[in-house]
């Protein structure tokens, strides 16, 4: 099974500037394939209690790449196809690299 995944801006700052988020991506090498990543970095976000986190970083693992930027939306977005990661071993991997790489705890697959 193939998903398609639309490619946002990247290093542009999505919603309000006082707690908007921007999005990186990345390719990372797995068992021989490509594996596409978003990464999502927040400043700062303040919650409806009045709690405020700073330096907010996620990174969402979309899956194996299979066609590359292989069309354009009908809004002129550019489209990628993707193989969802299933297999538990194979996403503890990645979530492992990811970790040891980015310092991060927020990793999710699709």
């Amino acid at each position: 099974m193939t998903k398609t995944y639309v490619h946002a801006p990247v290093n542009v700052t999505i919603g309000p500037e006082d707690r908007g988020y921007c999005l990186e991506e990345e390719l990372l090498e797995h068992r021989g394939r490509e594996v596409l990543c978003v990464h999502s970095k927040a400043g700062s976000c303040r919650f409806c209690d009045g709690i405020s986190l700073s330096g907010l970083y996620t990174i969402f693992v979309k899956g194996y790449i299979v066609t590359d930027r292989y069309r354009i939306s009908d809004n002129g977005e550019v489209v990628t196809e993707f193989q969802p990661i299933v297999d538990e071993v194979e996403r503890r991997e990645i979530e492992a690299v990811l970790r040891e790489k980015w310092g991060t705890a927020q990793v999710f697959f699709d």
